[in-house]
Formats: C-alpha cells, sequence, structure tokens
C-alpha cells in the first residue's frame, strides 16, 4: 500500500504492536457489539445537544472506550470521566467556565487531578462558525479562547491564525 505522505508510524511498527489485537478483534463478539452500538447510534432520533449529551457519552466514552463516571466503579480507583468540569477563566468575561466533559484521572491520590481532555459538545445541526447566542458577547468559542491572549501557551502550540 502506498501512502501519499510520510506517516508518523509506519505501517509495519503499528502492525507489529496492534496486528495480533486486531486479529483477535475482528468477527468477534465485541466488534460485533461494537457495530451494533454505532448502527443504534446511527439510526436514533436526532435530538438537540444537551438532550443527545448524556446518550452521547454512554455509547461513545463508557460502553466503547472504556471510561468511567464517579460511582460506576471503586472510590478508591476514582473515576476518568467528569461531566460539566469546571475550569478556570473559560467563562464569559474571564469566569470560571464548564467543559462538557473533562477526560483524566479524577479523585485519586496518586495522580494529580488534571483533565487530560476537555471536550466540548454540539449536535449535528449547529454552525460552529456562526455568532453565538450570548448576550454582550456573541463572538464564537474559538475567538473567545484566542481573545484570552495566553491561549497558544495554554495549549502548548500555537493557534492558527484567525481568518474573520
Amino acid at each position: 500500500m502506498t501512502l501519499p505522505q510520510q506517516s508518523f508510524l509506519g505501517i509495519s511498527f503499528l502492525r507489529s504492536v496492534w496486528g495480533s489485537e486486531f486479529v483477535e478483534f475482528k468477527d468477534s463478539k465485541t466488534e460485533k457489539d461494537l457495530i451494533d452500538r454505532l448502527e443504534k447510534w446511527r439510526d436514533r432520533e436526532v435530538l438537540k445537544e444537551t438532550s443527545s449529551e448524556e446518550a452521547f457519552q454512554n455509547v461513545f466514552f463508557r460502553e466503547t472506550w472504556g471510561y468511567e463516571s464517579a460511582g460506576v466503579g471503586k472510590a478508591e480507583e476514582g473515576f476518568s470521566m467528569y461531566p460539566q468540569f469546571s475550569v478556570e477563566g473559560a467563562g464569559q468575561g474571564g469566569k470560571t467556565g464548564k467543559a462538557d466533559l473533562a477526560l483524566g484521572w479524577f479523585k485519586r491520590t496518586d495522580v494529580p487531578e488534571t483533565p487530560q481532555v476537555l471536550c466540548e459538545f454540539k449536535d449535528i445541526f449547529s454552525d460552529l462558525d456562526a455568532p453565538q447566542k450570548r448576550k454582550g458577547n456573541t463572538r464564537s468559542a474559538y475567538y473567545n479562547y484566542a481573545d484570552r491572549g495566553d491561549a497558544d501557551k495554554t495549549l502548548g502550540i500555537p493557534l492558527p491564525a484567525l481568518s474573520g
């Protein structure tokens, strides 16, 4: 197979690491269960963002990828998904805002409680480039974040140039 560009990880490396797992997964009950979940999600009644959020988290983050909410596993093991996670400085006017979901290790004594991923969900009909419907601030989420001035330092990568 010819790749149109240089890949970060070669196919032979990927096969050496995950090849046996893929062979085990292929045509297994796990694969059939995954296909069933994806087909059910595809065929669902399409709802607005807040109405779909819990189901989306259940299907993908819990059932497919194995993340756990508080109260699912043993208390001493903590949990790995934290809905409505508070983020200082991410709200209106620099106040505390909320990420729809944070992924990481929470409420464990052996690991700092720092989210590794923050998620912001939108329904499939959302125009991500449209101004937000907020009193006093209609800028998109991208512009709001870039306005903070330290966004590139927070992410550790430069933000793409704003075009409009």
